[in-house]
């Protein structure tokens, strides 16, 4: 076996007791032949700055030149997986109070304000700020009704001596027309005191109904006024001449002339309420188209 020494080294004799000599520093680096031990063939010593460069640690070894391969691509790690949030703890019912407090026997003050407006807009009717406006409305009708019930109860019991208000086509015409101003204001009466009347069409409807009555009392209590004050004057011949001079019928002409006068008063209190339908209708109108044109 063919040893390579390095520097000082010690070789053993075969056969011989064990025993170190020293080799000279002329042999090192030279194979020296061992008796009995057949020669391996040498390989080439590294450069001792090669040696030393391999005994140095943390240096890797020169990589024969060779063809270049790619290094293994790594397979794609899972992600680690990711730990469920933890559950949100129960949220405890609140604790009941002992002792409920009692409710208050009355309400505030706030309630009780928000409840009277709310009653004086259901009793003003239509929009804000008609609370007066509609006991106005209702003090209207009741006169023109009582105006209306006068005139009728008056020339109804207008008979003397055998005459009648049916025997003059202007009496008969009055007493028609008071009746239908009668019966139409009591039902604006109740129609003011429940306001069921809140609609445009509705009003529009009453307004048109009004002037309808309007003119119904008026023609009426002219034709009875030409027969009753106009007479006297001789200015129609249609009525005898001289039938309320004589006193003869002093009942009867006074009575007439008492639901003449009743029938415009009757008049003179409608007239406001077609003013104001008219006034109503017109705002409700305008504000109608407003919002039309917004849209």
């Amino acid at each position: 076996m063919a040893e390579l020494v390095e520097e000082e080294t010690w070789v053993q004799e075969a056969g011989e007791e064990e025993e170190l000599t020293p080799v000279p520093s002329a042999v090192i680096g030279r194979t020296i032949p061992v008796e009995g031990r057949p020669e391996r063939p040498r390989a080439e010593a590294a450069p001792p700055a090669e040696r030393r460069r391999e005994a140095e640690p943390g240096v890797k070894p020169p990589v024969a030149a060779g063809p270049s391969v790619p290094p293994a691509k790594e397979p794609p790690r899972a992600p680690p997986p990711t730990a469920a949030p933890a559950a949100a703890p129960p949220e405890r019912p609140p604790a009941r109070p002992l002792v409920e407090a009692a409710a208050p026997a009355r309400p505030p003050r706030e309630e009780k304000k928000a409840g009277k407006k709310k009653l004086k807009e259901r009793l003003a009717g239509i929009g804000r700020g008609r609370h007066w406006a509609h006991i106005g409305g209702v003090l209207l009708r009741f006169l023109q009704l009582a105006a209306f019930c006068v005139a009728f109860s008056v020339i109804a019991a207008s008979g003397d001596n055998g005459l009648l208000f049916s025997d003059f086509q202007a009496f008969t015409f009055l007493v028609a027309a008071t009746v239908i101003g009668a019966t139409w204001t009591l039902c604006m009466l109740l129609n003011e005191v429940s306001k069921l009347m809140s609609t445009f069409t509705r009003q529009a409807a009453v307004t048109t109904l009004d002037v309808a009555i309007l003119l119904l009392v008026y023609g009426a209590a002219c034709a009875s006024a030409a027969l009753t004050t106009l007479n006297d004057r001789s200015a129609r011949p249609a009525y005898p001449r001289g039938i309320c001079q004589t006193g003869i019928f002093s009942k009867f002409c006074s009575r007439t002339k008492a639901s003449t006068a009743f029938g415009f008063i009757g008049f003179g209190f409608l007239l406001p309420s077609v003013i104001w339908g008219f006034y109503g209708t017109a705002k409700e109108y305008i504000k109608r188209k407003r919002e039309g044109n917004r849209r």
